[in-house]
């Protein structure tokens, strides 16, 4: 477990860049694509001034070391510790994850930890202190490249990747641990998302063309769920079955998850507790909506994590 150190008298302000699909061969000064990341990096830090800066997945596509280092080259030019974790395309090829996290452990600005070979690669704690006293943490999971379940009529089949309940048994040992507020940072969404979207949403709703400005108001959500915003433009890609994690997380007191992995959606939802948040995609790497880009910002006071909003770039 890293320790980050709060000032006293000062939010400790965290900044979430997810899915940007980093391309050593396609993106070179000048390239559009490239302007259009650097960009929205550049000006979310001059925005924000955070103090530390995660990364929820899929920072490339996994196809070369060289793509891992430029991301990390740009990232330790900004003077500011960020802290990554794997998204199902950083899996591509494992001697080139392997190489990523080789040449990840060289950077001193990078808290990335490989952990427990157990539980994957890349699950890993960090307490924020104040005086001495953790004020909140953040659990960095590894939701792995894919995963197989048992459809109903007994066939195998392949689908997205999960947390394992080895992963779930750590979670509630680290956040007793943390004893704080505390945030699972991970790269693709739990299978409690999609209940949260169906509660929130109210039925009939076309959520293929409801707007970020509608998603402002209440017409949007139900009763309850007033204080929800953003939009969702694709279909949740979770782990299709319960398999525990929501439990898990309301056990361990989680207050937030943050995941990425679902480009075109952006929604905050407080639900049971726990606000799952759709971190904002950066860039256009893969596919994007122009208006959903920018970062995800974690607001963090002497009391714990006071606020999560949306950071958008215009481009």
């Amino acid at each position: 477990m890293r320790i980050l150190t709060k000032t006293a008298g000062k939010d400790f302000v965290i900044l979430n860049l997810t899915d940007i699909h980093w391309d050593i061969v396609a993106w070179a000064p000048g390239n559009q694509e490239y302007e259009t990341v650097v960009g929205t990096v550049r000006e979310l830090i001059r925005r924000v001034q955070p103090d530390l800066i995660t990364i929820s997945g899929d920072l490339s596509w996994g196809m070369a070391v060289e793509s891992y280092t430029a991301v990390a080259d740009l990232m330790d030019s900004f003077g500011i510790p960020w802290a990554p974790v794997w998204g199902n395309h950083d899996y591509e090829k494992a001697a080139v994850t392997q190489g990523a996290v080789e040449a990840f452990a060289k950077r001193p600005l990078c808290l990335f930890e490989a952990g427990d070979p157990e539980l994957g690669c890349g699950n890993y704690t960090l307490a924020i202190q104040e005086n001495g006293r953790t004020v909140a943490g953040l659990i960095m999971a590894d939701t792995h490249k894919g995963a197989t379940f048992i459809s109903e009529n007994r066939e195998a089949q392949s689908t997205w990747g999960r947390l394992y309940p080895n992963q779930l048994d750590w979670i509630r040992q680290q956040s007793k641990l943390l004893a704080a507020d505390t945030a699972l940072i991970q790269h693709i969404p739990i299978f409690g998302y999609m209940d949260a979207a169906k509660a929130a949403y109210r039925p009939g709703l076309d959520l293929k063309t409801l707007t970020l400005e509608e998603s402002l108001g209440n017409t949007c959500w139900n009763p309850g769920y007033e204080d929800s915003v953003g939009v969702q433009h694709e279909g949740i890609c979770s782990y299709p079955l319960e398999e525990g994690a929501l439990d898990a997380c309301i056990d361990a007191g989680v207050k937030a998850i943050i995941v990425g992995h679902d480009h075109n959606n952006n929604w905050i939802i407080c639900h049971k507790g726990i606000r799952f948040v759709f971190s904002l995609k950066t860039g256009p790497g893969c596919y994007w909506e122009p208006e959903l880009n920018g970062g995800t910002v974690i607001r963090i006071t002497s009391q714990g994590i006071e606020d999560i909003y949306h950071e958008y770039v215009r481009f």
